[in-house]
């Protein structure tokens, strides 16, 4: 509110739903007032006549109203009468307003909150409200008032702005004693101390003072972990604190980014940090450390180097000034260890927001044996200063050490946590300590920290005495714990349901209204004072029983239900208890937590509820009439057979006593029958008072009535009281008033239930027979079997990866590791253990499977378990159970091997020997060993020794004898080059006679070619076909812009005529050579498929590329009839140089005047 201004508070309709705030200026006049507020359309001109002025809930006269000066400190209401005015015009209708106030029912709390004069503005304009729009409250259900327009302090919500995690988030509110998971007041991160990862954080518990005990992660309790694995550290009192665990504001950002290093140059990562620091540090993680890796197994040394660069941002992320980039830092690196490596380093630059710029040094080379990947694994930014500033929140420091967890993942944090309050002795409210009591609760609430508005001590005090001392006698508690918005009347209206009570707002004071028996009733409602009256009866579905679900506050909250039955059914049936099995079961879900016990009898409590509660009544007074107030119990009593109301016209004396009354009018009474009165007096309601029936034989009418004993005249109404005439029981009904609406012409609309108090107490106090819990149980449950992600086997060792499920339970403290070698059917073979693994490992190591212990089967397959243990000692009842296995290296086949004889070495030179070509891609061995030898038993000779090349070997035999005859043997080598396959023996194989100059007639080759050529055919019809690719080729060639596509598509095109050709050799029946054409054939569809890939990366060289097929497919097309003895003379004389240049084609259209002549 602005300085110099007066609250206004405008209602164009006493009773109406809208109210309008407006601010007047200090030193104006009413009138003035009232012509702004016209013009401005929040009065109508017609209502001027009938508009009333209160200062400080005080009306003016109107003579003197409109010249009155408004004054810096008045709270000024404009209130526009009602039509008419109820009762001839006599009705103080300002006085009337302010009954209203004080008698209407609402759920709304927060009234006055002292004395008129001494309010702060802001409290006055609402209280100002409160005054005479209280009454505009209407009740939307039995128990359920509807509140009025939503004010500043309606609602419980805190002020939330140094919640920095979550900003303007509400603050949590224990209301009672509650075990629960605490949220985080602020984000985690992690450190690394040494060797280990630490989580660090702040755990947000309740919003005031409050006790917290047994804390635990998950089921483990934190005082049963030493303080190598987590420290803690409580504020659990306001006021100014010192943080000893997370000092600073610290936020982390999460990242998963690798850093690229191409030989060429590498590619920087730009990230900003989430939150403004003045000092940032930066997570880096090398999975597979950093080396050089050597054949022999050695690992050298590597470097590299990681360097910085930072700009400074505002809040959307734009850099600010000139926005260059400012070197930070540079990080030399240099390792030969494969272990992990995980390191920080960090940076400190002024306050503020910064984008950082992280690139990594290029790569020496692209061997793939140099290990140097890494990532940014997070960004913290650290500003110095309190990580919570808000000093009423009870608080938990913690770091918990990352390898003391489940896999590294942080289970929930629970507690026990009560709020301090000050409690009911009997005689005051005493000194703050832990309580669950609902009325104490609430006195806390509404007066403490956590409303925008609180009240003061003395408005929450004598309205909640009688409760606190109810709720210690019935032992009702408050288990409540709040996390988020609610209104203020929903909270009151929780509290008052675990009291048993409904708190609503007197005028003065905050009361509660008990839903215990209530001794006599507060007003009796009779003749003129009861208008319209009207009832209904509600007749709800029948139910045999209530499964009552609720969090068992003694298993730690855990979801829990309870089965409650009616009276006469049970779970099964027993016909000699008179009881009937349950079918009609309904739920019945309790907010909040509660023993088992508490909801049992909340389920007792409701059926009860049920059964006799069913009936509403409503009627209207006029407001004056009204003595009760929300919760009061109240006679009513209407005209019905053999009943009468009237007013008292003088009592009858005898003596000092009084003997009777004479009544407004005459009451009828029947022979035989016996007669009663309620009477209403002033501080209360007599019923059931007998009085003497004169009827004899026949009925008497007369207003004379005698009471069956002389009365005190302190007990006897008064001239003009009303009184209630009829039969005991049937005079009038108990009613609990639920409801008190304002209605027109200053009349208010009451709504009662029937009271039925003690048969509900009935069922809150009987005996709670055993009960059954449906409680999961969870959290005291065995951890579940960790799941398999995968595993490998090399060289190092076998390595599997698995994971733990999320739970509930206790923490995973580590994982039991053991092995053995797979047992033969029908044998057994002993389990070793391995050193347990942390709780957040993820991957076991075992040795290689050579080093496993084999028998004469050479075994080598094992079995693996893997079990959770967790940190109060449960294991999983079945372990993870894994079978590796390495497969055996097979004997080499002879179908996968060719043996070629060669007559010619590389360097040209004439030699006898063995082209041995074997294709091992199937297989795929470490290692391949060729050796020769003059028997099929050895001695053995070397021809080749190492891996194979992309799937294939070749191993050239020379310098053997001329005719001599020899063995060749093929050994295999394990994935880790350690154990070999048997060996596979082929031959015996000749070696070829040397003639010059040509192949032998006698050659295997020769023989083989002239087969070939002999089944070449219509070469005319080819060179033709040939013709045609070549204009073919003009017209597509003749474009270059698409002629590296196109060469890819002749490249693959020849891949698949070879592969085709290899096909159709393999066919031939009878060739000696046809398997090593076959093997050389396949080998050359490999070359030709790399061709392909090759040619589908090219876009430079299309032109030269369609140039060069062209060209040749021209050459392939000049072949004629004749040139057929030419090519076949050729292949004759330069024996085996053609077999040897297949390999080499390069052209698709050579494939035809070669090899296969078409017919592939």
């Amino acid at each position: 509110m602005a300085d110099g201004c007066v609250p206004v508070v405008l209602s164009p309709e006493p009773f109406a739903r809208t109210t309008t705030y407006v601010e007047a200026p200090a030193g104006c006049t009413v009138r003035t007032m009232l012509t702004s507020a016209v013009a401005r359309g929040h009065l109508k001109l017609d209502d001027l006549a009938r508009t009333n002025i209160y200062v400080d809930g005080v009306r003016l006269d109107r003579d003197d109203a409109l010249t009155m000066v408004l004054r810096e400190g008045q709270v000024i209401n404009v209130v526009v009468e009602p039509l008419g005015g109820g009762g001839g015009g006599k009705k103080d209708v300002g006085q009337i307003l302010l009954t209203i106030a004080v008698i209407a029912v609402s759920m709304w709390v927060g009234g006055p909150a002292g004395p008129l004069n001494a309010w702060p503005m802001l409290a006055r304009q609402v209280a100002a409200a409160a005054v005479l729009t209280a009454g505009q409250m209407a009740i939307a259900a039995i128990f359920k008032p509807e509140t009025n327009v939503a004010k500043a302090n309606d609602r419980y919500a805190l002020s939330s702005a140094s919640n920095q995690y979550r900003q303007w988030g509400s603050m949590p509110l224990a209301l009672g004693e509650v075990v629960v998971a605490p949220d985080l007041a602020v984000k985690t991160f992690t450190q690394a101390l040494g060797e280990d990862q630490w989580i660090y954080g702040i755990l947000g518990l309740h919003y005031g003072p409050c006790t917290a005990e047994d804390l635990k992660i998950g089921d483990t309790l934190v005082s049963s972990m030493g303080a190598g694995d987590v420290r803690v550290a409580y504020h659990l009192t306001p006021g100014p604190r010192t943080f000893s665990i997370v000092a600073n504001d610290t936020d982390q950002l999460d990242l998963q980014e690798e850093l690229p290093g191409p030989q060429d140059g590498s590619t920087p990562v730009v990230r900003a940090a989430s939150a403004e620091g003045e000092q940032f540090e930066f997570d880096f993680f090398m999975p597979q450390g950093l080396y050089f890796a050597k054949d022999d197994g050695r690992k050298l040394a590597a470097s590299m180097t990681v360097s910085i660069r930072y700009r400074p941002i505002d809040q959307n992320g734009v850099p600010t000034g000139a926005g260059a980039w400012a070197n930070g830092l540079t990080i030399p690196l240099t390792s030969s260890s494969s272990d992990p490596w995980r390191f920080t380093r960090s940076i400190s630059l002024p306050l503020g927001r910064y984008q950082f710029e992280v690139r990594r040094s290029p790569s020496e080379d692209p061997n793939p044996k140099r290990r140097c990947d890494i990532g940014w694994t997070a960004i913290r930014a650290i500003a110095f200063r309190k990580p919570v500033m808000d000093e009423t929140l009870s608080l938990i420091e913690f770091a918990v050490r990352a390898s003391a967890l489940n896999q590294g993942n942080l289970a929930p944090f629970t507690c026990r946590i009560t709020p301090i309050c000050e409690t009911w002795t009997g005689s005051a409210w005493g000194p703050p300590a832990p309580t669950s009591n609902p009325a104490a609760v609430t006195r806390w609430l509404m007066t403490g920290p956590a409303p925008a508005l609180p009240l003061s001590s003395i408005q929450a005090d004598m309205g909640l005495r009688t409760w606190a001392a109810l709720c210690d006698q019935y032992n009702w508690k408050a288990h409540i714990y709040l996390t988020e918005d609610r209104k203020q009347d929903a909270v009151l209206q929780l509290l008052g349901m675990n009291g048993r009570a409904s708190l609503f707002w007197d005028g003065t004071q905050l009361v509660a209204s008990t839903w215990t028996e209530k001794p006599a009733p507060r007003q009796l409602f009779a003749g003129s004072n009861l208008k319209d009256h009207r009832w209904e009866i509600v007749f709800p579905d029948p139910v045999h029983a209530l499964r009552v679900e609720f969090q068992n506050i003694d298993q730690g909250g855990e979801a829990d239900e309870v089965y409650v039955y009616a009276d006469g059914y049970g779970e099964t049936a027993d016909p000699t208890k008179v009881i009937e099995a349950a079918t009609l079961v309904e739920a019945l879900r309790l907010e909040g937590q509660q023993t088992i016990e508490r909801a049992y009898r909340d389920g007792r409590w409701n059926l009860a509820a049920r059964l006799h509660q069913r009936r509403v009544d409503s009627w209207s007074t006029d407001i004056e009439h009204i003595v009760c107030r929300y919760g009061d119990r109240v006679r009513l009593a209407w005209d019905r057979v053999g009943t009468a109301n009237a007013t008292v016209r003088n009592r009858i004396w005898s003596g000092g006593l009084v003997s009777g009354l004479r009544l407004s009018q005459p009451v009828r009474m029947e022979p035989g029958r016996a007669y009663a009165l309620d009477l209403r007096l002033p501080d209360q309601v007599l019923t059931g008072v007998p009085v003497v029936n004169p009827a004899t034989t026949e009925p008497v009418v007369t207003r004379i009535v005698s009471f069956a004993d002389l009365r005190n005249p302190n007990v006897s109404p008064r001239g003009g009281d009303l009184i209630a005439f009829g039969e005991p029981e049937r005079i009038s009904e108990d009613v609990e008033v639920i409801g008190i609406t304002p209605g027109p012409d200053l009349t208010a609309t009451l709504v009662g239930i029937r009271y039925v108090a003690p048969l509900l107490m009935a069922a809150e106090t009987g005996p709670i027979p055993p009960l059954q819990s449906r409680l999961t149980r969870e959290r005291s449950m065995d951890p579940p079997t960790p799941t398999l992600l995968g595993w490998q086997a090399d060289a190092e060792g076998v390595r599997i990866g698995f994971s733990m499920p999320p739970w509930r339970g206790s923490p995973v403290k580590s994982f039991t590791v053991r092995w053995r070698q797979t047992p033969a059917a029908g044998q057994s073979s002993a389990w070793v253990s391995l050193p347990d693994l942390p709780a957040n490992a993820m991957t076991a190591v075992l040795p290689p499977l050579r080093e496993l212990p084999a028998d004469a089967s050479d075994v080598t397959s094992a079995q693996v378990q893997i079990v959770a243990v967790t940190a109060d000692g449960r294991a999983s009842v079945q372990p993870l159970q894994v079978t590796v296995y390495e497969k055996a290296i097979q004997k080499p086949l002879a179908g996968d091997w060719s043996v070629t004889q060669l007559t010619q070495a590389p360097d040209g030179s004439r030699q006898s020997g063995f082209l041995v070509i074997g294709l091992v891609g199937s297989v795929n061995p470490r290692r391949v060993t060729v050796e020769y030898g003059a028997s099929e038993d050895g001695p053995w000779d070397a021809a080749f020794d190492g891996p194979p090349v992309e799937g294939v070997v070749r191993a050239p035999i020379l310098g053997m004898q001329p005719g001599a005859q020899c063995w060749i043997a093929i050994t295999y080598w394990t994935a880790q080059a350690a154990a070999p396959s048997d060996r596979g023996v082929m031959g015996p194989y000749t070696a070829p006679s040397l003639v010059a100059g040509d192949l032998s007639p006698e050659s295997p080759v020769r023989i083989a070619v002239t087969e070939i050529t002999d089944r070449l055919q219509d070469v005319e019809q080819i060179s033709a076909a040939n013709a045609a690719a070549v204009a073919d080729l003009e017209e597509v060639y003749g474009d270059t812009a698409s002629s590296a596509a196109n060469a890819a598509q002749v490249a693959a095109d020849k891949a698949a005529v070879i592969q085709a050709k290899a096909d159709a050799i393999i066919a031939k029946d009878g060739a000696v050579s046809a398997r090593a054409d076959a093997i050389l054939a396949k080998a050359d569809a490999i070359s030709a498929k790399q061709e392909s890939v090759a040619a589908s990366g090219a876009s430079a060289t299309s032109a030269s590329q369609a140039g060069g097929f062209k060209t040749a497919a021209e050459a392939a097309a000049a072949v004629s009839t004749s040139q057929k003895q030419e090519a076949v003379a050729a292949l004759n004389a330069m024996g085996r140089q053609n077999l040897v240049a297949r390999e080499n084609v390069t052209n698709p259209a050579d494939l035809f005047s070669v090899t296969t002549g078409g017919t592939s």
